[in-house]
């Protein structure tokens, strides 16, 4: 073998291998960049369900002191609405799969009414979830059929009724696994 092929398969060689490895090192650093967004998604979703998880405790804690359950009546509670939206944009950077989980997971604890209003009238990512308003007077307005009634959903019956205690713990395990995005 002359010295010019030589050359040349080394060049060649190393240029191959140069590749090769920044190939590699390129898809580890996204599956990083990847793995730490979703990281950060599940900090997030776990800061924005915890004061629900407190708000429930204190609840609990003092349901036999409370002087009256929380009755809606027939209406639709807000800052339910609000949370249930501030859930759906943490867990915007999650997997498909995950988004899904939290997404059966709020339709159990929020009912699937409120459900559908996410659904059917999304807010724009990073908007206010007081946007909830503008989404709940829209349904009114447009006499918007929900699936069912909110008084129905886990959360507004453990809230309604002071002495049940198995909706209760239900609803603490729902916000439990809701937390962990299961």
């Amino acid at each position: 073998m002359d010295v010019s092929t030589a050359l040349a398969t080394a060049g060649i060689s190393a240029t191959v291998s140069a590749l090769v490895s920044l190939a590699a090192v390129s898809s580890v650093t996204i599956r990083q960049e990847r793995a730490k967004r979703r990281e950060n998604a599940r900090e997030t979703l776990r800061e924005t369900v915890q004061p629900l998880q407190h708000t429930l405790s204190r609840y609990i804690f003092g349901a036999g002191r409370a002087k009256a359950p929380r009755d809606l009546g027939g209406a639709m509670a807000l800052d339910d609405l609000a949370d249930a939206i501030r859930v759906t944009q943490a867990a915007e950077p999650l997997p498909r799969w995950r988004r899904g989980l939290v997404r059966r997971r709020l339709g159990r604890i929020y009912g699937k009414g409120v459900m559908t209003l996410i659904r059917d009238y999304p807010i724009s990512p990073g908007a206010a979830p007081e946007g909830a308003v503008t989404m709940w007077l829209t349904a009114a307005l447009l006499q918007i059929d929900l699936p069912d009634h909110p008084n129905r959903s886990l959360l507004h019956r453990t809230y309604s009724n002071l002495t049940s205690t198995d909706s209760g713990r239900t609803l603490a395990r729902e916000l439990r696994l809701l937390r962990e995005a299961r």
